[in-house]
Parts: C-alpha cells; structure tokens; sequence
C-alpha cells in the first residue's frame, strides 16, 4: 500500500505477523490479576488490595488488549498491512473493547466503586462474546472462540466489595 503525504510516498509491507501475542498476554495477565482474588478471596478486599488490582487491571490487560485492537484495527484499515478477513476485524473489535472493558473495571476496582454499575456493560459485552462464538467458530478457531466463551465477565470482574 502507497500512502501520498505532501508529495511523498510511504509503501507499507503487509506483515504476516499481526501483533495477537500482546493482547492475549494482556488477557491472560488480567486473569492472574484477578482470579485468585475474585475465584478464592485472596488476598482478602481491602483499600490496598483494591488500589493493587485496579493499577494492574488498567495497566497490563486494559492497556496491552486496547493497543493491540488499535494496532490492528489501523493495519487493516488505514494501513493495509495485514490481510483483510474477518477473525482478524472480530479480534480487532474484541481486543479494543475489552481493553477498554479493563480500563473500566481496574478504574473502578481502584476507587473501590459499586460493582452492581457493571450491569450494563456486561449485557454489552456478552454480545461481543456472543459475535466472537459465532465468528471463530466459522473460522473453526476452537480455542479462541473457547475464549468468548468462558472468557472474562464485565458482571463477575467488578466483583463484590469486601464486608
């Protein structure tokens, strides 16, 4: 691809190599994150641990999964550097989204706010999870459409405050 910027001229190479790797070491830094906390109470809820998970859950998922769907939404679109087929715009829009999904809850989780607010989100995303079945499945990419599937909750991630 050739883009003109005043007079001159940029050719882009495609890449084979889009950069997924990030955006699922994010997501799986975001499950180490808040798993054991949300799956087994521990470490226990407090204002330290809340501060702890929510810098972390803003930091590692919410950033590495935004970058990645940004990156790949401007190589496919604007750049034309990767190839155009639609499991590669379906974890554009997934990577995007849920990064911003854990900019939202790692926010919140820091100023310990009222998880019952997720609700809305999590019917919002439960559709992308929905769309992401429906278009790795058709690529018959099991293990990421297993992803949408059992993947992170915006319902569960809030979790409940600590008594």
């Amino acid at each position: 691809m050739s883009l003109t910027l005043l007079g001159a001229t940029v050719s882009l190479p495609a890449s084979p190599f889009p950069p997924l790797a990030l955006g699922f070491f994010g997501l799986g830094t975001g499950y180490r994150i808040y798993g054991p906390q949300e799956l087994f109470g521990w470490p226990q809820r407090d204002g330290g641990v809340d501060f702890g998970t929510g810098m972390w859950g803003i930091w590692m998922p919410g950033f590495c999964q935004f970058l990645t769907g940004t990156y790949l939404f401007l190589g496919l679109t604007l750049f034309g550097t990767f190839t155009s087929m639609p499991p590669l715009y379906m974890a554009a829009l997934a990577f995007s989204a849920y990064g911003v999904h854990w900019f939202a809850i790692g926010w919140n989780r820091l100023r310990q706010a009222d998880p019952r607010a997720n609700f809305g989100m999590a019917v919002a995303f439960t559709l992308i999870s929905v769309l992401g079945i429906v278009v790795f499945g058709k690529a018959k990419d099991y293990p990421v459409m297993g992803l949408f599937i059992g993947g992170p909750r915006a319902d569960r991630a809030g979790g409940s405050r600590a008594a």
